[in-house]
């Protein structure tokens, strides 16, 4: 009887290898997604073949690491087949046969590595050789050691790039200018690199990533924009900002200080005395290379200003001539001139870009002609005496 049953557990036995043998050998990883982890983390990577525990004990089974060192391909292998033994790893790894599923037939091997090391940084391959038939299948995921980044440094058009804020801004003419950010020593590759100028986001090219030459893995990530810089912009900043996978996050930037270029003003001060009318102030302008929005003169004494084509009661108008060679005068022309009108006054030109040039010119006083009012009074009070006189004689 018992051998009877010995010979029915024998051949349940051989029906089930040789019912095995027909299924195409398989070994996977329970969880295939790779893993993102920081240094000193435990990661699990059980992986399980779709065959009995007999088949891992008799033919070959292994996890092997894959890394690049030294520029080279190096390949470890971290179980030894049929014993399943931790490979001179005991300190940073474990490994041990789990569930043995009988019906469906797979064994499951749970591989823990204790604590991620730098060397963890590769990939992991799980492999199972059929020993008699050679048949031979393996299934891989990646083990990334999160890394933050080392440096993130920006450049300002064709200026040296710097890794490290600046108080110091880089003075610049108002116009267009490419700025380029990059962050280096993060693994994975950075892909949240942006660029802010005055506060807001700047629209930047596709990351492009590059692996550096490191014993360990890093990358490097670089993203180019363009801001527009006009003089309301002066003493903004432009920045580089990087978040890394790890989650670190990294600031470089710089004011920018935009230069302001006055145009070139000749002017001509005048002298006049208490009552001469339409005396003119006059000034010359070279527009060239200028965009410039209104002309005025203020003032001095009271800050009242007058723009061109304008009249007001102390001022006569304000006239602009265009000269040519992109040159024009303004004028300044006064009703009749009163002791207050001697003073400094001020060629008012403003800018598009906001930007206001001022240019000061003088009316001077001088002394006038004798009073003609007081002679014409003696002389009319002489001729009345004679009329007397000779009234008087006639008498």
């Amino acid at each position: 009887m018992e051998s009877k049953i010995i010979v029915f557990v024998l051949v349940t036995f051989l029906m089930h290898e040789l019912n095995a043998q027909t299924t195409p050998l398989k070994v996977y990883f329970e969880n295939p997604d790779d893993r993102y982890v920081e240094l000193g983390a435990k990661v699990n990577l059980d992986f399980s073949v779709n065959r009995n525990l007999m088949f891992i004990m008799t033919n070959s089974v292994q996890l092997l690491r894959e890394r690049k060192v030294d520029g080279k391909m190096k390949t470890d292998l971290m179980t030894e087949s049929a014993m399943l033994k931790v490979d001179d790893k005991s300190e940073y790894y474990e490994i041990k046969t789990g569930t043995v599923d009988m019906n469906a037939k797979t064994a499951n091997m749970v591989f823990n590595i204790k604590a991620v090391r730098d060397d963890d940084d590769a990939t992991f391959i799980c492999k199972a050789i059929n020993s008699t038939s050679g048949e031979e299948t393996n299934s891989s995921l990646q083990v990334i050691v999160l890394r933050p980044n080392d440096k993130l440094s920006l450049q300002f058009a064709s200026e040296e790039a710097f890794s490290e804020s600046m108080d110091t801004p880089l003075e610049v003419d108002a116009g267009v200018y490419s700025v380029t950010c990059t962050s280096e020593g993060s693994n994975p590759a950075t892909e949240n690199i942006k660029i802010y100028w005055n506060g807001e986001e700047v629209q930047t090219s596709k990351p492009i990533t590059e692996k550096m030459v490191t014993s360990l893995s890093k990358y490097s990530s670089v993203v180019t924009g363009e801001v527009s810089v006009e003089l309301a912009n002066s003493g903004q900043d432009v920045e580089c900002v990087a978040v890394s996978r790890l989650g670190d996050q990294l600031t470089t930037k710089v004011p920018i200080k935009v230069n302001v270029y006055d145009p070139t003003v000749q002017c001509s001060s005048t002298t006049a005395f208490v009552g001469k009318r339409y005396p003119v102030l006059s000034c010359t302008i070279d527009e060239k290379g200028h965009d410039i929005e209104t002309y005025a003169y203020e003032f001095g004494k009271t800050g009242d200003t007058i723009y061109v084509g304008e009249q007001s009661e102390e001022f006569d108008e304000v006239i602009k001539t265009d000269l040519g060679d992109s040159k024009v005068k303004v004028d300044l022309k006064l009703h009749r001139v009163k002791d207050t009108h001697f003073s400094e006054y001020y060629l008012i030109i403003t800018h598009k870009s906001g930007h206001v040039t001022r240019e000061a010119v003088v009316l001077t006083e001088v002394e006038g002609p004798k009073d003609s009012s007081s002679t014409f009074g003696v002389s009319l009070a002489a001729v009345l005496l004679c009329i007397s006189c000779a009234l008087w004689q006639m008498l």
